[in-house]
């Protein structure tokens, strides 16, 4: 017996695999239908056997459906009692009538188009004035207190929004204050002067903290000593790899000597993580390790996080080795070469400033 092809198989399948009366279409092309008549017997365990016919039939085209069972290009399965079906499929050779579409027949999907933040164009000031209106405060806040402050805020978008919008319509200029590059000059400036700029500030811990430290510090690598006078100003921040410093100023002169001549101080610590573990096992442990400390009788610079600095050499990425971008003007630094972090002119990192 002829093994049958995988187009027989696939036309005999698909006729038996619906219900008897409905007509199904032969969309594809078969070759096995054209080329003559097939007989195929299928047993069905238990149900006797049924025997099938199939025509030589014509392949329909692609989204005909017939509308007859009689009709060329289908199939019609009719089941007269359970264990036997006739599939016979009848073609007159011609390519059925293409059924015409009945206008209003056919629901049409919406188009719905998508939020302006989603499309390739930017978003107009309009839309941002809508987009920002509709921003509720029972989806954006988790807590009543925070209510009133998104409140504000959108408020003061919005009118930025209306402004620009205005701009737009009256074809007015916008004027942006321009961009005033200036720079730190190099300084002179004694203990004394320092601390009379400085007089009745408030100083915290924190200063107080890192100063003791720094001169810890310069006792164990100095042969001379000294001692500290007053504790100025302090900055902690951040750098953009995660490492966390802090500049500190201070004035000190030499250990046991009270006439001798107080100068001024600057030191950088770095925050150390490892250390902070081995605070869980004993309470005397600091995490702030001292990385330099200079004396700044000579010369100083303050710190650029307040302007934006005039720089005439070419930098390496953002990094400025000649200045502190991290403090302000207020704490006094040596040239750059001298101390590690702070020069991201960028300022991203620095969230803070002493």
């Amino acid at each position: 017996m002829k093994k049958p092809t995988l187009e027989e198989l696939y036309a005999t399948l698909s006729a038996f695999q619906v219900r008897p009366g409905y007509i199904v279409p032969v969309t594809a092309d078969l070759p096995c239908l054209v080329s003559g008549i097939a007989s195929i017997s299928l047993a069905e365990g238990g149900c006797g056997t049924s025997s099938t016919s199939v025509a030589p039939i014509l392949p329909a085209r692609g989204g005909d459906v017939p509308t007859s069972s009689s009709g060329a290009g289908s199939i019609s399965v009719a089941g007269a009692r359970a264990g036997s079906s006739s599939v016979v499929a009848a073609g007159s050779g011609e390519a059925p009538a293409r059924r015409k579409r009945t206008p209003g027949r056919w629901r049409r999907i919406p188009r719905i188009l998508p939020h302006p933040s989603l499309r390739n164009r930017p978003m107009t000031m309009q839309e941002l004035l809508e987009d920002c209106l509709d921003m509720s405060d029972e989806i954006y806040c988790f807590r009543e207190e925070d209510k009133p402050a998104f409140r504000e805020a959108r408020a003061k978008m919005a009118r930025f929004y209306q402004h620009m919008i205005d701009v737009e319509k009256n074809g007015n200029r916008l004027t942006l204050r321009p961009r005033v590059l200036l720079d730190t000059p190099e300084q002179h400036l004694t203990a004394e002067e320092m601390e009379a700029e400085l007089a009745g500030k408030n100083v915290g811990h924190q200063a107080h903290r890192y100063a003791n430290l720094a001169i810890d510090h310069y006792n164990t690598e100095n042969t001379v000593k000294i001692e500290l006078c007053t504790v100025l100003l302090s900055n902690y921040f951040f750098e953009i790899c995660g490492s966390t410093f802090a500049h500190v100023n201070f004035t000190a002169r030499t250990q046991d000597d009270n006439q001798a001549k107080k100068s001024l101080y600057f030191a950088e610590l770095k925050f150390n993580p490892v250390l902070l573990e081995l605070t869980e096992c004993a309470d005397d442990v600091e995490t702030m390790c001292v990385s330099s400390v200079h004396n700044l009788d000579h010369s100083c610079f303050g710190g650029c996080h307040e302007i934006n600095r005039k720089i005439d050499y070419v930098m390496s990425g953002n990094q400025d080795y000649e200045r502190c971008h991290a403090c302000s003007d207020r704490i006094k630094h040596p040239h750059g070469t001298k101390f590690v972090a702070g020069h991201d002119s960028s300022k991203i990192p620095y969230y803070t400033a002493g």
